[in-house]
């Protein structure tokens, strides 16, 4: 990160160093479209079955299932 912020940082017209920043968003709804292409930092479980394991990117087909057995709890 602090190479990403070296490498795209400016100076402003009054010296003060401007980086890019991001927004990390740990939780969202279980909504498919808000669940494609992200990443799972643990497993994503419906009682003992494990339906994605963590560090998974998350596509359409394992979206829809989430959606379908965690969405309406």
């Amino acid at each position: 990160m602090v190479t990403y912020q070296s490498l795209y940082s400016k100076i402003n017209e009054f010296g003060f160093v401007e980086t890019p920043a991001m927004k990390l968003i740990k939780e969202v709804e279980i909504k498919k479209e808000q669940l494609v292409n992200r990443i799972t930092e643990e497993d994503v479980k419906d009682g003992r079955k494990t339906l994605v394991k963590v560090d998974t990117m998350i596509d359409e087909k394992a979206a829809a299932l989430i959606e379908e057995k965690l969405g309406k709890k």
